[in-house]
């Protein structure tokens, strides 16, 4: 039951972010892409996606604080 209600908080967590860091965060956590293919199949620059995948995971470290 614990797993379930952390799995929708980080969901709910992901929902809030804007929709780049959504599209990159899913790719990198749920589909297990590395930075070069999410660079290929969203057109951007590595340097891109690192970036911003790095602040993604503050994001969504700050909106996990104290739950995760």
């Amino acid at each position: 039951l614990e797993r379930k209600e952390l799995g929708a908080t980080i969901f709910k967590a992901f929902k809030e972010l804007k929709p780049k860091y959504k599209q990159i965060g899913l790719l990198f956590f749920k589909e297990e892409k590395s930075y070069e293919e999410i660079a290929e199949i969203m057109d951007i620059p590595l340097g891109t996606v690192k970036g911003t995948l790095n602040r993604c995971r503050t994001m969504l470290q700050e909106k996990l604080q104290g739950v995760y």
